[in-house]
């Protein structure tokens, strides 16, 4: 996965839908360096907003405590076949994405 792109897998089960989101991102927090002694500069995601069918049901706001490459997972009640699950992501140097999955 290139930096910032989102893995998506869904599992429906018992009128629930299962989401787990697996995120490529270094996450620095700018207070490591590296082998030189120079301070690694801070990049990490800010905020992620979660997206079912085009209804936004979830946000979250991330900083640079959070392990890199994060995974995160969420239960949605209910959820059917074709139905659209969508992940946006925004970092502190402005970049952008966004990654969709159809439940099946």
């Amino acid at each position: 996965m290139s930096v910032g792109s989102v893995s998506i897998r869904t599992r429906m089960a018992n009128g629930s839908t299962f989401v787990d989101l697996r995120v490529s991102h270094p996450m620095e927090s700018g207070q490591r360096k590296d082998k030189s002694g120079l301070v690694i500069p801070s990049w990490y995601l800010t905020n992620m907003d979660l997206y079912h069918n085009d209804k936004r049901i979830g946000a979250l706001e991330l900083g640079p405590l959070v392990s890199r490459n994060p995974a995160i997972s969420v239960v949605l009640n209910g959820g059917e076949v074709d139905d659209v699950i969508k992940v946006t992501w925004i970092d502190n140097r402005d970049k952008v994405g966004e990654k969709s999955a159809t439940l099946g």
